[in-house]
């Protein structure tokens, strides 16, 4: 057989097994999106839903004990220049517990306890979101210089000391 037909074989051969390796993916990739969507969230909220791959805040009415089962917190936060850091600490740090526990332990109070812009809901400022495992959130504003966290039409006001309970999370242990 001459050297040019060998190359153009071994060169045709090579191109059907790229395509059987580009089919296979493709077609396994179908199946596991397929699979991930079908199953339902770890954490059943109400009126929470979305794909497999996004974050769902859960609706205003939802039970708050439900954040004892948070994977992790996130936390939004604005210095006095503006600057905006976001810190993500799992729920499994002593600084995090506390917080979790403080907001468990919180009692509802007035509306206009909080600061003016979050009981019209035009809040830029701090925010903690607890991520559960189901990847749905709550996500509360925080005014750290009344002590309390908003979210929808409800304040309340946690036990303890908001501001140090927020800075001892973001701070490294």
């Amino acid at each position: 057989m001459p050297r040019k037909t060998i190359v153009m074989v071994g060169i045709a051969s090579a191109v059907v097994v790229l395509l059987g390796v580009a089919a296979a993916i493709v077609l396994l990739s179908s199946r596991d999106n397929a699979r991930r969507a079908a199953e339902p969230s770890s954490l059943v909220t109400p009126g929470a839903s979305g794909s497999p791959y996004d974050f769902t805040e859960s609706p205003d009415s939802v039970d708050l004990k439900v954040i004892a089962e948070s994977s992790f917190v996130s936390l939004l936060m604005v210095d006095d220049q503006g600057k905006v850091t976001s810190y993500g600490v799992s729920a499994q740090t002593p600084a995090v517990k506390e917080l979790i526990s403080a907001v468990l332990a919180s009692e509802s109070v007035d509306p206009g306890a909080a600061g003016a812009s979050i009981a019209t809901g035009d809040w830029v400022g701090p925010t903690l979101t607890f991520v559960l495992p189901g990847r749905q959130t709550l996500t509360f504003a925080l005014d750290l210089d009344t002590g309390t966290l908003a979210r929808g039409e409800r304040t309340w006001r946690p036990r303890g000391d908001l501001r140090a309970l927020v800075e001892a999370a973001v701070t490294k242990p």
